[in-house]
Protein backbone atom coordinates (compact mmCIF):
# COMPACT_ATOMS: atom_id res chain seq x y z
CA UNK A 1 0.00 0.00 0.00
CA UNK A 2 1.60 3.73 -0.90
CA UNK A 3 2.59 5.36 1.99
CA UNK A 4 -0.06 8.15 1.38
CA UNK A 5 -2.64 6.13 1.68
CA UNK A 6 -3.48 5.51 5.16
CA UNK A 7 -5.28 2.48 6.24
CA UNK A 8 -8.44 3.44 7.23
CA UNK A 9 -9.89 1.54 10.28
CA UNK A 10 -13.26 -0.02 10.90
CA UNK A 11 -16.06 2.14 11.90
CA UNK A 12 -13.94 5.77 11.03
CA UNK A 13 -15.44 8.16 8.77
CA UNK A 14 -15.29 7.64 5.08
CA UNK A 15 -16.03 10.34 2.40
CA UNK A 16 -18.52 9.68 0.36
CA UNK A 17 -17.13 11.19 -2.62
CA UNK A 18 -13.03 10.87 -2.88
CA UNK A 19 -12.78 14.23 -4.30
CA UNK A 20 -11.18 17.14 -1.47
CA UNK A 21 -14.35 19.68 -1.37
CA UNK A 22 -13.71 23.29 -1.04
CA UNK A 23 -14.46 24.80 1.77
CA UNK A 24 -17.71 26.41 0.30
CA UNK A 25 -19.19 23.69 -0.76
CA UNK A 26 -19.04 21.31 2.45
CA UNK A 27 -22.26 23.12 3.82
CA UNK A 28 -25.69 21.32 2.66
CA UNK A 29 -27.63 23.80 1.72
CA UNK A 30 -31.67 23.60 1.37
CA UNK A 31 -33.32 23.23 -2.44
CA UNK A 32 -35.65 26.36 -3.47
CA UNK A 33 -38.31 23.97 -2.75
CA UNK A 34 -37.20 22.70 0.75
CA UNK A 35 -35.96 26.89 1.84
CA UNK A 36 -39.44 27.70 0.21
CA UNK A 37 -41.19 25.00 2.49
CA UNK A 38 -39.13 26.26 5.53
CA UNK A 39 -40.13 29.63 4.92
CA UNK A 40 -43.57 28.63 4.97
CA UNK A 41 -42.72 26.85 8.12
CA UNK A 42 -41.54 30.07 9.61
CA UNK A 43 -44.23 32.14 8.87
CA UNK A 44 -46.91 29.44 10.21
CA UNK A 45 -44.79 29.44 13.35
CA UNK A 46 -45.16 32.98 13.89
CA UNK A 47 -48.93 32.86 13.73
CA UNK A 48 -49.03 30.25 15.53
CA UNK A 49 -46.50 32.32 18.46
CA UNK A 50 -49.12 35.39 17.89
CA UNK A 51 -52.20 32.77 18.56
CA UNK A 52 -50.46 31.51 21.85
CA UNK A 53 -50.12 35.16 22.99
CA UNK A 54 -53.60 35.71 22.50
CA UNK A 55 -54.73 32.85 24.14
CA UNK A 56 -52.21 33.48 27.26
CA UNK A 57 -54.50 36.91 26.92
CA UNK A 58 -57.88 35.30 27.14
CA UNK A 59 -57.24 32.70 29.75
CA UNK A 60 -55.56 35.28 32.28
CA UNK A 61 -58.44 37.76 31.93
CA UNK A 62 -60.81 35.42 32.96
CA UNK A 63 -58.59 34.42 36.27
CA UNK A 64 -60.08 36.20 39.34
CA UNK A 65 -57.94 39.17 40.65
CA UNK A 66 -57.67 36.80 43.74
CA UNK A 67 -55.96 34.08 41.75
CA UNK A 68 -53.75 36.20 40.19
CA UNK A 69 -52.42 37.82 42.91
CA UNK A 70 -51.90 34.18 44.34
CA UNK A 71 -49.52 33.70 41.33
CA UNK A 72 -47.64 36.55 41.74
CA UNK A 73 -46.93 36.12 45.57
CA UNK A 74 -45.51 32.80 44.66
CA UNK A 75 -42.80 34.50 43.36
CA UNK A 76 -42.91 38.30 44.85
CA UNK A 77 -39.89 38.93 45.86
CA UNK A 78 -37.01 40.17 43.12
CA UNK A 79 -34.42 37.73 44.32
CA UNK A 80 -36.90 34.69 44.07
CA UNK A 81 -38.49 36.03 40.59
CA UNK A 82 -34.07 36.02 40.05
CA UNK A 83 -33.60 32.48 41.07
CA UNK A 84 -37.04 31.58 39.05
CA UNK A 85 -35.04 32.88 36.01
CA UNK A 86 -32.25 30.90 36.71
CA UNK A 87 -33.79 27.64 36.96
CA UNK A 88 -36.93 28.04 34.40
CA UNK A 89 -34.31 28.78 31.64
CA UNK A 90 -31.64 26.14 32.73
CA UNK A 91 -34.69 23.63 32.57
CA UNK A 92 -36.02 24.85 29.42
CA UNK A 93 -32.87 25.89 27.61
CA UNK A 94 -34.13 29.14 26.15
CA UNK A 95 -34.08 32.56 27.40
CA UNK A 96 -35.78 33.22 24.23
CA UNK A 97 -38.65 31.16 25.89
CA UNK A 98 -38.41 32.76 29.30
CA UNK A 99 -38.20 36.47 28.29
CA UNK A 100 -41.16 35.89 25.41
CA UNK A 101 -43.54 34.45 28.54
CA UNK A 102 -42.80 37.26 30.48
CA UNK A 103 -43.74 39.50 28.02
CA UNK A 104 -47.03 37.76 28.08
CA UNK A 105 -47.49 37.75 31.74
CA UNK A 106 -46.75 40.92 32.81
CA UNK A 107 -49.13 42.47 29.96
CA UNK A 108 -52.02 40.41 30.94
CA UNK A 109 -51.51 41.74 34.45
CA UNK A 110 -50.06 38.22 35.82
CA UNK A 111 -46.85 39.54 36.58
CA UNK A 112 -45.86 43.37 37.58
CA UNK A 113 -42.85 44.74 36.12
CA UNK A 114 -40.12 45.00 38.89
CA UNK A 115 -40.88 40.72 39.21
CA UNK A 116 -40.05 40.28 35.45
CA UNK A 117 -36.95 42.37 35.43
CA UNK A 118 -35.59 40.36 38.05
CA UNK A 119 -36.77 37.06 35.81
CA UNK A 120 -35.31 38.45 32.88
CA UNK A 121 -31.97 38.74 34.59
CA UNK A 122 -32.29 35.28 35.78
CA UNK A 123 -33.23 34.52 32.07
CA UNK A 124 -29.76 35.49 31.07
CA UNK A 125 -27.90 33.77 33.69
CA UNK A 126 -29.70 30.18 33.20
CA UNK A 127 -29.14 30.49 29.65
CA UNK A 128 -25.68 30.14 29.83
CA UNK A 129 -26.35 26.46 31.49
CA UNK A 130 -26.26 25.17 27.61
CA UNK A 131 -22.92 26.27 26.28
CA UNK A 132 -21.66 24.62 29.95
CA UNK A 133 -23.54 21.57 28.60
CA UNK A 134 -21.85 21.38 25.34
CA UNK A 135 -18.09 21.77 27.13
CA UNK A 136 -18.26 19.15 29.66
CA UNK A 137 -19.08 16.46 26.40
CA UNK A 138 -15.61 17.36 26.04
CA UNK A 139 -14.18 15.54 28.99
CA UNK A 140 -12.44 12.80 27.69
CA UNK A 141 -9.92 14.98 25.89
CA UNK A 142 -8.31 16.95 28.54
CA UNK A 143 -6.84 19.78 26.13
CA UNK A 144 -9.64 19.84 24.56
CA UNK A 145 -12.16 20.16 27.53
CA UNK A 146 -9.93 22.91 28.79
CA UNK A 147 -10.55 25.15 25.41
CA UNK A 148 -14.08 24.11 25.54
CA UNK A 149 -14.80 25.12 29.02
CA UNK A 150 -13.30 28.54 28.87
CA UNK A 151 -14.97 29.51 26.36
CA UNK A 152 -18.17 28.18 27.52
CA UNK A 153 -17.95 29.99 31.15
CA UNK A 154 -17.33 33.20 29.63
CA UNK A 155 -20.78 33.62 28.79
CA UNK A 156 -22.14 32.62 32.46
CA UNK A 157 -19.16 34.58 33.99
CA UNK A 158 -20.43 37.56 31.95
CA UNK A 159 -24.05 37.13 32.35
CA UNK A 160 -23.29 36.80 36.00
CA UNK A 161 -20.95 39.77 36.90
CA UNK A 162 -23.95 41.99 34.60
CA UNK A 163 -26.54 40.64 37.24
CA UNK A 164 -24.39 41.47 39.99
CA UNK A 165 -23.58 44.85 38.91
CA UNK A 166 -26.76 45.87 37.58
CA UNK A 167 -29.44 44.21 39.58
CA UNK A 168 -28.56 46.07 43.24
CA UNK A 169 -29.29 49.44 41.30
CA UNK A 170 -32.24 48.10 39.83
CA UNK A 171 -33.42 47.06 42.86
CA UNK A 172 -32.13 50.35 44.58
CA UNK A 173 -32.85 53.51 41.98
CA UNK A 174 -34.89 51.75 39.47
CA UNK A 175 -32.50 53.10 36.29
CA UNK A 176 -33.67 50.43 33.69
CA UNK A 177 -37.52 50.65 34.79
CA UNK A 178 -37.45 54.33 34.55
CA UNK A 179 -35.35 54.22 31.11
CA UNK A 180 -37.54 51.27 29.70
CA UNK A 181 -40.57 53.70 30.35
CA UNK A 182 -39.14 56.98 29.01
CA UNK A 183 -38.54 55.11 25.74
CA UNK A 184 -42.01 53.18 25.50
CA UNK A 185 -43.87 56.55 25.87
CA UNK A 186 -41.59 58.42 23.05
CA UNK A 187 -41.61 54.70 20.95
CA UNK A 188 -45.56 55.09 21.44
CA UNK A 189 -46.12 58.81 20.62
CA UNK A 190 -45.80 60.41 24.28
CA UNK A 191 -49.00 57.84 25.37
CA UNK A 192 -48.10 55.05 27.86
CA UNK A 193 -51.83 53.93 27.07
CA UNK A 194 -51.18 53.97 23.45
CA UNK A 195 -51.93 50.65 22.03
CA UNK A 196 -49.07 48.95 19.95
CA UNK A 197 -49.36 49.81 15.76
CA UNK A 198 -49.66 45.96 14.96
CA UNK A 199 -51.91 45.21 17.80
CA UNK A 200 -55.35 45.93 15.58
CA UNK A 201 -54.13 43.18 12.95
CA UNK A 202 -52.97 40.94 15.18
CA UNK A 203 -56.57 41.27 17.01
CA UNK A 204 -58.56 40.60 13.40
CA UNK A 205 -55.89 37.48 12.97
CA UNK A 206 -56.46 36.08 16.44
CA UNK A 207 -60.14 37.03 17.94
CA UNK A 208 -61.69 34.25 15.40
CA UNK A 209 -59.80 31.45 16.86
CA UNK A 210 -59.36 32.53 20.25
CA UNK A 211 -63.36 33.12 20.41
CA UNK A 212 -63.71 29.50 18.51
CA UNK A 213 -60.71 27.61 21.17
CA UNK A 214 -60.31 30.05 24.12
CA UNK A 215 -62.76 30.41 27.34
CA UNK A 216 -65.53 31.36 25.55
CA UNK A 217 -65.05 28.56 23.18
CA UNK A 218 -64.61 25.07 22.81
CA UNK A 219 -62.47 24.87 25.77
CA UNK A 220 -65.14 26.79 28.12
CA UNK A 221 -67.75 24.42 26.59
CA UNK A 222 -65.66 21.24 27.04
CA UNK A 223 -64.21 21.69 30.86
CA UNK A 224 -67.08 24.28 31.98
CA UNK A 225 -66.53 28.60 32.57
CA UNK A 226 -64.06 27.72 36.02
CA UNK A 227 -61.92 25.26 34.86
CA UNK A 228 -61.67 26.74 31.02
CA UNK A 229 -58.98 29.89 32.17
CA UNK A 230 -56.40 26.84 33.06
CA UNK A 231 -57.02 24.85 30.57
CA UNK A 232 -56.79 28.10 27.71
CA UNK A 233 -53.51 29.11 29.98
CA UNK A 234 -51.91 25.69 29.67
CA UNK A 235 -52.76 25.11 26.24
CA UNK A 236 -51.19 28.99 25.34
CA UNK A 237 -48.04 28.32 26.92
CA UNK A 238 -47.48 25.08 25.22
CA UNK A 239 -48.33 26.73 21.41
CA UNK A 240 -46.10 29.02 22.67
CA UNK A 241 -43.17 26.91 23.53
CA UNK A 242 -43.43 24.94 20.41
CA UNK A 243 -43.44 27.88 18.44
CA UNK A 244 -40.14 29.13 19.45
CA UNK A 245 -38.51 26.05 19.14
CA UNK A 246 -40.08 25.83 15.11
CA UNK A 247 -39.03 29.42 14.26
CA UNK A 248 -35.56 28.66 15.91
CA UNK A 249 -34.98 25.12 13.87
CA UNK A 250 -36.41 26.17 11.16
CA UNK A 251 -33.72 29.42 10.88
CA UNK A 252 -31.15 27.43 12.52
CA UNK A 253 -31.06 25.50 9.14
CA UNK A 254 -32.10 28.41 6.39
CA UNK A 255 -29.25 30.70 7.87
CA UNK A 256 -26.53 28.01 8.22
CA UNK A 257 -24.70 29.47 5.10
CA UNK A 258 -25.08 32.78 6.59
CA UNK A 259 -23.91 31.76 9.71
CA UNK A 260 -20.97 30.12 8.81
CA UNK A 261 -20.32 33.17 6.71
CA UNK A 262 -20.48 35.38 9.37
CA UNK A 263 -18.72 33.67 11.39
CA UNK A 264 -15.63 33.13 9.29
CA UNK A 265 -15.27 37.18 8.77
CA UNK A 266 -15.61 37.88 12.38
CA UNK A 267 -12.46 35.54 13.57
CA UNK A 268 -9.78 37.85 14.55
CA UNK A 269 -11.42 40.85 13.66
CA UNK A 270 -11.95 43.55 16.25
CA UNK A 271 -13.91 43.17 19.51
CA UNK A 272 -16.36 45.09 17.41
CA UNK A 273 -16.74 43.05 14.80
CA UNK A 274 -17.01 40.00 16.97
CA UNK A 275 -20.18 41.32 18.73
CA UNK A 276 -21.56 42.65 15.40
CA UNK A 277 -21.52 38.87 14.04
CA UNK A 278 -22.82 37.38 17.12
CA UNK A 279 -25.69 39.98 17.30
CA UNK A 280 -26.47 39.44 13.77
CA UNK A 281 -26.30 35.33 13.58
CA UNK A 282 -28.87 35.29 17.10
CA UNK A 283 -31.24 37.69 15.41
CA UNK A 284 -31.25 35.26 12.08
CA UNK A 285 -31.73 32.10 14.17
CA UNK A 286 -33.77 33.76 17.55
CA UNK A 287 -31.56 31.74 19.58
CA UNK A 288 -28.27 33.00 21.43
CA UNK A 289 -28.16 29.57 23.05
CA UNK A 290 -27.85 27.94 19.55
CA UNK A 291 -25.18 30.69 18.84
CA UNK A 292 -23.14 30.71 22.35
CA UNK A 293 -23.41 26.62 22.37
CA UNK A 294 -22.00 26.54 18.70
CA UNK A 295 -19.05 28.43 19.44
CA UNK A 296 -17.81 25.95 22.09
CA UNK A 297 -16.74 23.17 19.52
CA UNK A 298 -14.48 25.24 17.55
CA UNK A 299 -13.15 26.72 20.83
CA UNK A 300 -12.20 23.11 21.55
CA UNK A 301 -9.87 22.49 18.46
CA UNK A 302 -8.74 26.26 18.67
CA UNK A 303 -10.24 27.51 16.10
CA UNK A 304 -11.80 30.18 18.00
CA UNK A 305 -9.72 31.61 21.17
CA UNK A 306 -11.83 32.47 24.63
CA UNK A 307 -11.56 36.25 23.70
CA UNK A 308 -13.12 35.64 20.40
CA UNK A 309 -15.29 33.56 21.91
CA UNK A 310 -16.54 36.34 24.72
CA UNK A 311 -17.23 38.58 21.58
CA UNK A 312 -19.73 35.96 19.75
CA UNK A 313 -21.43 35.96 22.88
CA UNK A 314 -21.79 39.38 23.70
CA UNK A 315 -22.95 39.93 20.38
CA UNK A 316 -25.75 36.70 21.24
CA UNK A 317 -26.54 38.54 24.31
CA UNK A 318 -27.36 41.49 22.14
CA UNK A 319 -29.28 39.19 19.35
CA UNK A 320 -31.41 37.47 21.41
CA UNK A 321 -33.36 40.82 22.20
CA UNK A 322 -35.29 40.62 19.44
CA UNK A 323 -36.96 37.96 19.89
CA UNK A 324 -38.57 39.69 23.07
CA UNK A 325 -39.40 42.79 20.69
CA UNK A 326 -41.25 40.76 18.31
CA UNK A 327 -43.70 39.25 20.97
CA UNK A 328 -44.68 42.46 22.20
CA UNK A 329 -46.25 43.49 18.54
CA UNK A 330 -48.84 40.93 19.63
CA UNK A 331 -49.88 42.37 22.76
CA UNK A 332 -53.59 43.92 22.68
CA UNK A 333 -54.68 46.75 24.62
CA UNK A 334 -53.34 49.30 26.75
CA UNK A 335 -51.03 46.42 28.47
CA UNK A 336 -49.21 46.70 25.09
CA UNK A 337 -47.16 49.61 26.73
CA UNK A 338 -46.29 47.38 29.78
CA UNK A 339 -45.08 44.57 27.73
CA UNK A 340 -42.82 46.61 25.53
CA UNK A 341 -41.67 48.01 28.65
CA UNK A 342 -39.96 44.52 29.69
CA UNK A 343 -38.75 44.00 26.10
CA UNK A 344 -37.13 47.48 26.25
CA UNK A 345 -35.56 46.55 29.78
CA UNK A 346 -34.26 43.21 28.29
CA UNK A 347 -32.41 45.20 25.59
CA UNK A 348 -31.21 47.76 28.34
CA UNK A 349 -30.03 45.08 30.55
CA UNK A 350 -27.69 43.52 27.41
CA UNK A 351 -26.99 46.54 26.06
CA UNK A 352 -25.56 48.09 29.23
CA UNK A 353 -23.73 45.10 30.25
CA UNK A 354 -22.06 44.31 27.01
CA UNK A 355 -21.27 48.22 27.00
CA UNK A 356 -19.16 48.02 30.04
CA UNK A 357 -17.40 45.31 28.67
CA UNK A 358 -16.18 46.40 25.59
CA UNK A 359 -15.53 50.34 27.68
CA UNK A 360 -13.66 49.30 30.04
CA UNK A 361 -10.78 46.65 28.65
CA UNK A 362 -9.97 45.53 32.54
CA UNK A 363 -13.24 43.85 32.48
CA UNK A 364 -12.52 42.61 29.25
CA UNK A 365 -9.22 40.83 29.99
CA UNK A 366 -10.85 39.99 34.01
CA UNK A 367 -13.66 37.77 32.01
CA UNK A 368 -11.26 35.71 30.15
CA UNK A 369 -8.54 35.16 32.81
CA UNK A 370 -10.74 33.60 35.21
CA UNK A 371 -12.60 31.82 32.75
CA UNK A 372 -9.28 30.34 31.99
CA UNK A 373 -8.85 29.36 35.50
CA UNK A 374 -11.86 27.60 36.21
CA UNK A 375 -11.15 25.38 32.98
CA UNK A 376 -7.95 24.83 34.74
CA UNK A 377 -9.30 24.10 37.88
CA UNK A 378 -11.99 22.02 36.07
CA UNK A 379 -9.87 20.17 33.54
CA UNK A 380 -8.49 16.95 36.61
CA UNK A 381 -12.08 16.85 37.65
CA UNK A 382 -15.02 16.57 35.32
CA UNK A 383 -17.53 15.02 37.90
CA UNK A 384 -17.03 17.47 40.43
CA UNK A 385 -17.49 20.55 37.02
CA UNK A 386 -20.42 19.11 36.30
CA UNK A 387 -22.00 18.95 40.07
CA UNK A 388 -20.93 22.14 40.25
CA UNK A 389 -22.64 23.55 36.91
CA UNK A 390 -25.96 21.74 37.48
CA UNK A 391 -26.14 23.21 40.95
CA UNK A 392 -25.08 26.88 39.81
CA UNK A 393 -27.97 26.76 37.46
CA UNK A 394 -30.32 24.01 39.04
CA UNK A 395 -30.02 23.40 42.61
CA UNK A 396 -29.17 26.10 44.18
CA UNK A 397 -31.79 28.91 42.57
CA UNK A 398 -34.32 25.93 42.54
CA UNK A 399 -33.69 25.69 46.58
CA UNK A 400 -34.62 29.56 47.14
CA UNK A 401 -37.33 29.16 45.38
CA UNK A 402 -38.54 26.24 47.05
CA UNK A 403 -37.69 27.71 50.31
CA UNK A 404 -39.49 30.75 49.76
CA UNK A 405 -42.56 29.46 48.61
CA UNK A 406 -42.50 26.82 51.62
CA UNK A 407 -42.07 29.54 53.88
CA UNK A 408 -44.87 31.88 52.54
Amino acid sequence: MAADSPTRLPGTTHPRNPRITTSDSDVLAPSLLGMAVRWSGVAGAVVLLLFALALLGDATSMLSRDTIATLVAAAAHPVVGLCLGIAATAVVQSSTTITTVTVAAVATGVVPLPLAIAITMGANIGTSMTSAIVALSFVRSPVEFRSAFAAATVQGIFNSASVAVLFPLELLFHPLERSSHWLSTRILDESSHQEIPTAEFVRRLSDPLVELVGTRGAAGALVGAQAAPWVVLVLGATLLLSAVYLITRQLHVLMAQATRTLMERALGDSQATGVAAGAALTALIHSSSTVTSSIVPFAAVRSITTREALSLTLGANIGTTLTTLMATLAVQGPAGATGLEVALVHVLFNLVGVLLVMLIPPATDGIIRLAIWLAKVAQPHPALSTAAVLAYYLALPGAVVALYVLLN
